[in-house]
């Protein structure tokens, strides 16, 4: 089973469709080729509408120096392996970040954390997709974080890396909820899983986490 934001490779010679309205198929189409020939991975998008034996796979491609953000459709059978996101410890270091100051990556309440979108692809492929305005996405896997921890933690990241943290909670029960979102005051949050997303009562997601509640 594939999941959000899961890494995956594809066979070099794997046949695609475009999911998502782009200009220049043909220059965008020998890029990805090329993106395949030379083993680079894509990441699995949400899959609301897709039926097996088919997969959405998102891309991003720098061409004349411009950044595309395409949706892939693919059969599995070109699938040939899969990969966990790297952790943010890994692709800052590689980015030459700092990460040690002030010890604001110890996330000893969550399993792990990890990096996707533009620091994500930089990280992979050495091309450079990282600008000034650039967020910095993240994907916290939960165990014991609270709500209190959580955003006191985000605002430590926004200071120290000089840039906005964004991204996900992902709750391995239910789904991925985004950081903007979890730390707000809604009464119900979006929860994204990969075939389908819902509506959650707070209140209800506090009696399934209630470590969330705790200061």
């Amino acid at each position: 089973m594939f999941l959000r934001h899961q890494l995956v490779y594809l066979k070099k010679q794997a046949e695609f469709t475009f999911m998502s309205t782009v200009e220049g198929r043909l220059d965008l189409s020998h890029a990805i080729d090329d993106w395949f020939s030379r083993g680079l991975p894509c990441i699995v998008a949400s899959q609301y509408d897709v039926k097996y034996p088919h997969i959405k796979l998102g891309i991003l491609i720098k061409l004349n120096n411009i950044s595309h953000r395409i949706t892939l459709l693919v059969d599995q059978k070109y699938v040939e392996k899969t990969d966990n996101l790297p952790i943010i410890h890994t692709v800052l270091n590689a980015l030459s970040y700092d990460v040690n100051k002030n010890n604001v990556l110890n996330f000893n309440d969550c399993e792990h954390v990890a990096v996707y979108g533009s620091f994500l692809w930089q990280y992979l492929t050495n091309y450079s997709y990282i600008n000034q305005d650039s967020d910095i996405d993240i994907l916290i896997f939960y165990k014991s974080l609270s709500i209190n921890q959580l955003n006191h933690k985000i605002i430590q990241l926004n200071k120290v890396l000089a840039r906005q943290v964004d991204g996900e909670v992902r709750f391995k029960e239910l789904g991925d909820i985004a950081i903007s979102e979890l730390c707000s005051n809604s009464s119900k949050l979006l929860v994204k899983q990969t075939q389908a997303a819902m509506l959650i009562e707070r209140k209800k997601l506090y009696a399934y986490y209630p470590s969330l509640c705790s200061r």
